[in-house]
């Protein structure tokens, strides 16, 4: 129910506070003589307040009044409460009207005055409100949103430059904030403002007398604008010269006329572009501001951006149901942002919500819904729909304007005139170059065209609605097809250009300059694989591809395209035998990096083998090794990777050449050597590695490996350093990897991390720093969707649950396993984690540098048994897991094993053994770094010494 206060029958009250009155019969809110359009529900809470003023009326009551029956969150009211002050203009010039009362409500504070008025039950007309003013101008009924930093700059620019132009493109609001600035300076003009609309002039001799007419002056024969000029000389005057594009010229001369003839005129014009006249001070209206990219704000907290906030206001406007949530708030953005925050495209969209709801408009925000979309009534005609307004502006440029822009709906983003050259121009080789610049500089000063100087050359851009309305008149010309086909081949140009900058640019500057293609990509390829498109363009183009794809961390988006085009050209009959290999090897590539090894991998590569054998290819045979050499390395199998080094390293000129191929078997013979346990060459291959500066990821399919071979060689002397002792080096190696890491891709990140950071930590007993660095990996997998890094992450974290809540645990039967390689990892973090497959592979030799500490897990499994077979059998693994350690130089796993076994020997009442051994091991140790292994040892070695007195006195 609403709180109304009884009054008289046949009167009829208005409420009046500051400049607003609020006749509550007729559900009218006015500001001045002006009605003030509010939606249902923020009437129905302004109306509840001011009857009731003076009073806190709490959350749940006001919720009551204005949705009865009803369950809604708190945070529509707060939504609804700030879209109300900001109409009311609460905290402005020191006004107050609605105060939160923390805890408790909201109360309306203004000074109310009631009238009443004889209501006779005639129609009701508001009261005349003010005095009529001095000056002509034009109403509008809606505030203006987020222009009033805009509008006090304006002011002080007119009062300080007497001629300012307000330019934009159309829709950002040009003629709005010009009647903003006309109702702050109403006053200090003695002869008033004047308002004149030129748009709809088409001959420029007819500017002056209509200028005349607005004036009130008859318009003179002969020279009408010195007539005007001898009228004006003495006037304090403001004229507004709204849409001066259809007479520019004239508007520019009659301009520069006047205010040299009267000193006290004041002019203000608005344009899609500059007059250039003598004396004018240009002001361009940027676009309403929208949040920061990574700002996550609550709903309440979204009002304090003008573009969110004209979507809402105008939403709740055109549909009573409206309210905002905060699961609404991401699209609301979106949304907004997509409009490039301009506000008759976002007044337009969200006149459309109550059609669509919120979900529904954002996946209709194309071309046809915005522009064709039907705005207010009472707008001037080119206003009512983006299609009107555009094709006010269209009308106004030169043929070749009209036909490059057009063309130029092809592009996604920023764009250069290298691609308007290619793509806009009749002469893609460029010899009219000079033309186009002029032709780009004529459509940025028409405002159809934006630009930014910020680097070597300036970029350009469109609008997204200019976008969609170019294409649409591209269409209309015929030559959709053509330009879709020339921005496809300069997309495919583009991308070879990128594999040749690879090595030059390295990867910051290379994804600065190249990461913003890929929306063009994306459109080249729905067009490319389209009934109209080009296929074996399309082909190519998805190959060229795949190092930005790796690079932007796009996998499942590029594979998705990969097997689309390898069936594509299954279908086509088309015999393209390296295409064919090139694709295959992304396919392996892709499929490796999203979920780890699996047959599609093999398939993929073995198919590159099958058919570069048959022609001969040994590059590609080169390739395909190389990845199947990633495939054996993934799933575990280390024999074979190096079957797959000594093949690779077998091919005609591999082992004397410096090329890709050729440093990559060198990288990857280092990683197999220490997998294998031959940590010294894998050090020495690694080292050697690290002198080497070329980037290796430089061609366009030939890709492997997509991590840089300064992080990889890291990762692995981070592992080496720690398992031979070098405790305190591996630390700073982690760093240092790390920090290359971040600056590579997130798979390069995901791999320092859960390859060396985490488990360098979880050895050294640094459980803490492991679950910074596993929270890290986490965070990094599930941003970039890797069910294979997630599977990482929750298995470490399960060893630092177990580590710090020791437990019985069923094996690894309830954990994500992606291949040996965890298998292998996870026997060395926990015993509990040691599986039987693990105990078989280095049984079998399949791995080496986990073998001592996998044999003295296992003996530990058997020293919890009492019978002595077992305890001999763990002896004798252990015994095992010694010599192994000691061969390799793992010092680290033979302090391992000499702890435990000393306390197997201690067991037996064999203290002497026991502590000559431990001595021995720990004479040789890194003791600049305390990990809790040596701190055991240490423990264990303090211990024994206490039975040597004894044993020294038995003897």
């Amino acid at each position: 129910m609403r709180a109304d206060i009884p009054h008289s029958a046949g009167q009829e009250r208005t409420l009046c506070f500051g400049p607003f009155r609020l006749v509550p019969a007729r559900r009218l809110l006015l500001e001045e003589d002006r009605p003030v359009r509010l939606g249902t529900r923020a009437l129905d809470l302004l109306i509840a307040l001011v009857e009731r003023r003076g009073e806190t009326l709490g959350k749940t009551e006001l919720v009551d009044i204005v949705w009865p029956d009803t369950f809604v969150e708190e945070a529509n009211l707060r939504v609804h409460i700030g879209a109300l002050r900001r109409v009311l203009g609460d905290g402005r010039s020191g006004n107050r009207y609605i105060v939160n009362m923390v805890g408790r409500g909201y109360c309306f504070v203004a000074p109310v005055l009631v009238e009443e008025t004889q209501n006779s039950g005639a129609k009701a007309h508001p009261p005349a409100l003010s005095a009529p003013r001095s000056h002509v101008l034009p109403t509008h009924t809606s505030r203006l949103i987020g222009r009033d930093d805009c509008v006090n700059q304006i002011c002080g620019q007119l009062s300080a430059r007497r001629f300012v132009s307000l330019i934009g493109p159309g829709g950002i609001g040009k003629t709005a904030a010009a009647l903003a600035v006309t109702e702050q300076l109403a006053g200090q003009y003695a002869q008033g403002i004047h308002f004149v609309d030129l748009s709809t002039l088409t001959r420029p001799e007819l500017v002056a007398s209509t200028v005349a007419a607005a004036l009130g002056r008859s318009a003179t024969a002969g020279e009408p604008l010195r007539a005007l000029a001898a009228h004006l000389a003495h006037q304090s005057l403001l004229l507004v010269l709204d849409s001066c594009e259809p007479v520019i010229e004239a508007a520019a001369q009659l301009s520069e006329y006047l205010l040299r003839a009267a000193p006290r005129l004041h002019v203000l014009a608005t344009s899609r572009e500059s007059l250039r006249a003598e004396g004018e001070w240009v002001h361009r209206l940027p676009s309403l501001d929208l949040p920061p990219p990574d700002a996550r704000p609550r709903a309440n907290e979204l009002l304090s951006w003008p573009a969110p906030l004209l979507f809402i206001e105008r939403a709740m406007a055109a549909a009573d149901g409206f309210e905002l949530a905060d699961a609404d708030v991401p699209l609301v953005i979106d949304i907004c942002r997509r409009l490039d925050g301009i506000p008759l495209a976002i007044e337009l969209a969200a006149a459309r919500v109550e059609l669509f709801g919120l979900l529904g408009l954002a996946d209709r925000l194309d071309s046809h819904l915005l522009l064709f979309s039907h705005g207010r009534r009472t707008v001037l005609p080119r206003h009512q729909t983006l299609r009107a307004t555009l094709d006010w502006s269209h009308r106004t440029l030169t043929g070749m304007e009209q036909r490059v822009l057009q063309r130029l709906s092809c592009l996604q983003g920023a764009f250069t005139l290298a691609e308007v050259i290619a793509i806009a121009g009749d002469d893609p080789a460029g010899t009219g170059s000079g033309t186009l610049l002029e032709t780009m500089g004529e459509l940025v000063a028409k405002s159809l065209v934006g630009i930014t100087i910020e680097g070597e050359e300036p970029a350009y851009r469109l609008s997204a609605i200019t976008r969609a309305y170019a294409a649409s008149r591209l269409a209309e010309a015929g030559e959709a097809n053509e330009i879709a086909r020339r921005h496809c081949q300069y997309c495919l140009s583009r991308l070879e250009a990128a594999d040749r900058e690879w090595p030059e640019l390295g990867r910051p500057a290379w994804l600065a300059r190249y990461a913003p293609l890929i929306n063009d990509i994306r459109a080249a390829l729905e067009w490319a694989f389209s009934a109209e498109g080009e296929l074996m363009l399309g082909l190519d183009l998805v190959s060229a591809a795949n190092p930005l794809a790796f690079q932007l961390s796009l996998l499942e988006e590029h594979r998705q395209w990969v097997e689309r085009a390898l069936a594509a050209l299954a279908q086509s009959g088309h015999s393209d035998p390296r295409l064919e290999m090139r694709l295959n090897i992304s396919l392996g590539q892709l499929t490796q990096q999203i979920s780890g090894p699996s047959p599609l991998v093999t398939r993929a590569f073995n198919r590159v083998l099958e058919i570069a054998g048959q022609i001969g290819d040994t590059a590609y045979q080169a390739d395909a090794l190389m990845g199947m050499w990633v495939w054996a390395f993934g799933v575990g199998d280390y024999p074979a990777t190096a079957d797959f080094i000594r093949r690779l390293q077998a091919l005609p000129g591999m082992r004397e050449n410096m090329n890709r191929a050729a440093l990559t078997s060198r990288r990857m013979d280092a990683q197999t050597s220490h997998f294998l346990g031959d940590h010294a060459t894998a050090d020495r291959l690694a080292r050697e590695m690290l002198t080497i500066d070329t980037v290796l990821v430089s061609s366009t399919y030939n890709a492997p490996i997509h991590v840089d071979h300064q992080v990889s060689m890291r990762i692995l002397l981070s592992r080496i350093l720690w398992i031979q002792g070098r405790v305190v080096e591996a630390s700073e190696m982690v760093e240092e990897c790390l920090e290359r890491a971040l600056g590579d891709n997130f798979f390069a990140y995901c791999q320092a991390l859960a390859m060396a950071a985490g488990p360098v930590a979880l050895w050294s007993g640094e459980d803490e720093r492991a679950r910074d660095f596993n929270d890290r990996l986490r965070r990094c997998a599930d941003q970039n969707a890797s069910p294979f890094w997630a599977s990482w992450a929750h298995n470490l974290d399960t060893v630092l649950t177990l580590r710090a809540r020791p437990r019985p645990l069923a094996g690894l039967s309830t954990l994500p396993i992606f291949g040996a390689k965890q298998i292998d990892m996870l026997a060395t973090l926990a015993p509990e984690l040691v599986s039987e497959e693990a105990v078989a592979r280095v049984r079998k030799g399949a791995v080496g540098w986990c073998a001592p500490e996998v044999l003295r897990a296992q003996a530990l499994h058997l020293m919890a048994r009492s019978d002595s077979e077992a305890q001999a059998m763990a002896e004798a693994l252990l015994v095992r897991s010694l010599d192994l350690a000691r061969q390799q130089g793992a010092r680290s796993w033979e302090l391992r094993t000499a702890t435990t076994l000393a306390g197997l020997m201690e067991s037996r009442g064999e203290a002497s053994q026991a502590s000559a051994l431990i001595d021995m091991v720990l004479a040789r140790c890194d003791s600049a770094w305390l990990t809790s292994d040596l701190a055991a040892a240490r423990a264990l070695a303090g211990k024994l010494r206490q039975y040597r007195p004894l044993q020294q006195a038995a003897g």
